[in-house]
């Protein structure tokens, strides 16, 4: 279903898909733009997820990990930084349909992400 909703807007899949859950790793093969690549900064409970690989490799895609734990303060700030004078200069877009959320629902509006919500949250502490 998943790949359906994605081309149905992106014609040929997405050239990115960024999976901040771990959930839609396996509907993102099928979401996925030939040559696309799959960001994921999480995984289910368990660790484990069930890949199309053939799928994957048919469209000459990939599965990049991104660990922020692999870096230090500093170095993370600096990368920030850099996103901040990104935006300043209209060199990234800002996203589109954001709704902001209290921090303190956090819990509920990842629960909804886990069950497949696809808003665009904010959180304001």
């Amino acid at each position: 279903m998943l790949g359906e909703q994605v081309n149905a807007v992106y014609a040929g899949g997405a050239d990115v898909i960024f999976d901040t859950t771990g959930f839609w790793l396996p509907a993102s093969v099928t979401a996925l733009a030939t040559f696309g690549r799959i960001a994921i900064i999480a995984a289910p409970v368990d660790g484990l997820v069930q890949l199309p690989a053939l799928g994957l490799y048919r469209k000459g895609g990939s599965v990049v990990g991104i660990n922020s734990l692999l870096y230090g303060v500093q170095a993370c700030a600096a990368m920030l930084d850099q996103f901040g004078q990104f935006f300043d200069q209209d060199l990234l877009p800002l996203p589109q349909g954001l709704f902001e959320s209290p921090l303190s629902e956090g819990v509920e509006r990842y629960a909804e992400v886990d069950r497949g919500s696809a808003d665009k949250v904010i959180f304001v502490p």
